[in-house]
């Protein structure tokens, strides 16, 4: 949408350049006026374009000094406007609105909405945000409890969905082990996101060029861990060396992934994949379908346990 501002028909982000040339020039006490000026004589925003330009006066405002209480007021002043149904479907992007505002006022939001959502993507996402805000203040057991709880509510998506949050989880998992310089938990969780992430691809049987491609980084070892000092020193203490990690990760995409959702590692080869006929490739996709997701999960937890405690082979 387009919006007056300065006797112009302008979209958000033109408005936000503008405030920005006008702060470059005269200074922010200047382009915050305009802002507000802008926002009391706008009341019909998008409820996007509102979470664009609020984010930018909150920006201006903490800059300004003004205080936590003050601010908030005003955000929930325009937010309360919107249909519980935009609000919902946009919780995320106003959890991080407050956030920015503080930790401790988007903590609050957060647990404040949660148990509002319906649906279980927002509640993942908001969680989410949780980890983030905890990490960012060093809390990370509190970050650590935020994404198990993700991890909980995972179950009650659709296969794919349910792989991409648990490769996130873990992702994010590994990074914390990271920031709190633990070798073993990012050594730990970035394996299971590496696996979780391969999965993810073959649930897009037969279509699943990518899958071949990940082999293919691992047998060149082109993975950016395998330079990091600390994922290395740990790798070396648990495996013996980044070569052994790496042989069994190979063996598991190539022998046993297939079979973790039911199909035959015969079909791990990308020519066989490339002419298999029309009815295998049905078999091979009604078989994806039918899977439910507590099986590929739990068969997952058994090939991660041997990437991560035996030699395969």
């Amino acid at each position: 949408m387009k919006y007056l501002f300065d006797s112009t028909e302008l979209p958000i982000s033109g408005i936000k350049r503008n405030l920005t040339l006008v702060k470059k020039k005269f200074g922010i006490q200047a382009s915050y006026n305009i802002l507000v000026q802008f926002l009391a004589t706008t009341g019909n925003f998008d409820i996007r374009d509102a979470i664009s330009i609020y984010g930018r006066y909150i920006e201006y405002a903490l800059e300004m000094n003004h205080g936590h209480e003050h601010i908030l007021v005003i955000l929930q002043d325009h937010f309360r406007k919107y249909s519980a149904i935009d609000f919902n479907k946009n919780i995320e992007e106003i959890a991080r609105l407050h956030s920015n505002l503080s930790e401790a006022i988007g903590l609050s939001f957060i647990n404040e909405q949660f148990e509002e959502q319906i649906q279980v993507e927002p509640k993942i996402n908001l969680l989410f945000l949780k980890s983030d805000i905890y990490s960012k203040l060093k809390e990370y057991d509190n970050a650590f409890k935020a994404l198990r709880q993700a991890n909980d509510l995972s179950y009650h998506t659709d296969l794919s969905q349910s792989l991409v949050y648990k490769m996130q989880i873990a992702f994010r998992m590994a990074d914390i082990g990271k920031n709190e310089d633990k070798g073993d938990v990012y050594l730990n969780f970035s394996i299971d996101g590496w696996l979780y992430e391969a999965a993810c691809l073959l649930t897009h049987l037969p279509f699943i060029s990518p899958y071949f491609i990940t082999i293919e980084k691992f047998e060149k070892k082109e993975i950016n861990l395998y330079e990091e000092e600390m994922f290395v020193t740990a790798c070396i203490k648990h495996f013996g060396s980044i070569e052994n990690l790496n042989n069994n990760i190979i063996i598991a995409l190539k022998r046993k992934m297939f079979p973790v959702f039911g199909i035959s590692s015969t079909f791990c080869n990308e020519q066989i994949m490339k002419h298999i006929s029309l009815e295998e490739s049905r078999s091979i996709s009604e078989t994806i379908v039918d899977l439910k997701v507590i099986d590929v999960v739990s068969r997952m937890v058994v090939l991660i346990s041997e990437v991560k405690g035996i030699k395969l082979g």
